[in-house]
C-alpha cells in the first residue's frame, strides 16, 4: 500500500506544480512578432551655426500621420536569473511638397513657397542584458544594462539659397550612426494563466566627443495566452530621444519621439 500512497503524492506534487507555472515567467524564450502605429515627431539643425535653425521635419513636410512598421523581439532566459532581450524596428518616408516657411540647411536656405522634397529614415535595435532581482509564483522584477543602437539619415532636395545665389537640383544629407548605452527596469505580473502585463523602461543620458543626448523608452504591454505555445500581445509604445552630432556626416542635432499602439502575436516555448 506504501508504495501507491508514494505514486499517488508524487502525482499531486507534479501537478501542483504544473498548475502553479505561468509559462511567460517559466519558459526560456518568448518570440514576439507584430505591427506597430507611432505617431512620430521630427526636429532637425544642421551645421549647428543657426541659434534658430532647427526646424520641424513633420510640419514641413506634412507628415504627421501614424506608419505601420513591423517591430520583432525576443526574450532568452539562459539561466533562472539572467536573460537576453533583443528588439527592432524601423521607420522611415520622403515627401515632396511646396514650403510653408523657409528651412535653413546649414548654410543654405530653401524658401517657402518653393517645392522641396524631404525624407528621413531611423533603424532601432535594441539589446538588454538583465538579471531577476525579484521573483514569486506570479511576479517578476529585473533590472539590466543595454544598448540602443540608432541609425538615422535624413535629407532635403531642391532649389537651394546661399548669398541669394541659387542652386537648382541640390541635395543635402546627415547620417548619425550611435550606440547609447542605457539602463533598464522591468516587471511582469501574471493576473490568471491567460492573462499577463509587463512595463519596461528604458534612460540614457550621455556626453561623449562626437555625440550628447538623452533617450527614455517606456513600454507597457498586456498578453493574452491562448494556447500553451501560441498567444497574443497589445501594447503601447513611448520612445523619446535627442542628440547633438559632432562629425563628418552631421554637425547638428535632432530631437525626435514616437508615441504609439503595437499588436502582434507571441510564441513561447
Amino acid at each position: 500500500m506504501k508504495p501507491y500512497l508514494f505514486l499517488l503524492l508524487f502525482s499531486l506534487t507534479c501537478y501542483s506544480q504544473k498548475n502553479n507555472r505561468y509559462p511567460l515567467l517559466d519558459d526560456k524564450f518568448l518570440v514576439t512578432v507584430g505591427v506597430y502605429w507611432p505617431s512620430d515627431d521630427y526636429k532637425i539643425g544642421v551645421n549647428g551655426t543657426f541659434a534658430e535653425g532647427q526646424f520641424n521635419f513633420d510640419e514641413s513636410f506634412d507628415t504627421k500621420n501614424n506608419h505601420v512598421t513591423p517591430l520583432l523581439a525576443f526574450h532568452w532566459r539562459f539561466t533562472k536569473k539572467w536573460h537576453v532581450n533583443a528588439e527592432y524596428f524601423q521607420l522611415g518616408y520622403r515627401r515632396s511638397t511646396e514650403l510653408e516657411k523657409d528651412i535653413e540647411w546649414g548654410d543654405y536656405t530653401f524658401k517657402a513657397g518653393s517645392f522641396a522634397k524631404g525624407g528621413i529614415y531611423l533603424n532601432m535595435f535594441r539589446v538588454v542584458l538583465g538579471r531577476t532581482v525579484y521573483k514569486s509564483d506570479r511576479f517578476l522584477a529585473m533590472a539590466g544594462l543595454g544598448v540602443h543602437a540608432l541609425n538615422i539619415k535624413a535629407f532635403i532636395e531642391g532649389s537651394a539659397f546661399l548669398n541669394d545665389q541659387e542652386f537648382e537640383g541640390e541635395r543635402f544629407s546627415v547620417r548619425g550612426v550611435a550606440p547609447l548605452p542605457n539602463i533598464t527596469l522591468s516587471s511582469f505580473y501574471a493576473f490568471s494563466k491567460k492573462i499577463s502585463g509587463s512595463v519596461s523602461v528604458d534612460w540614457f543620458a550621455l556626453r561623449i566627443k562626437e555625440y550628447s543626448g538623452g533617450l527614455w523608452d517606456i513600454s507597457p504591454v498586456l498578453y493574452f495566452q491562448a494556447f500553451d505555445h501560441l498567444g497574443f500581445f497589445a501594447g503601447y509604445n513611448f520612445f523619446d530621444f535627442n542628440f547633438k552630432f559632432d562629425n563628418k556626416r552631421w554637425v547638428g542635432n535632432l530631437d525626435a519621439s514616437y508615441k504609439g499602439p503595437s499588436i502582434g502575436i507571441t510564441s513561447n516555448f
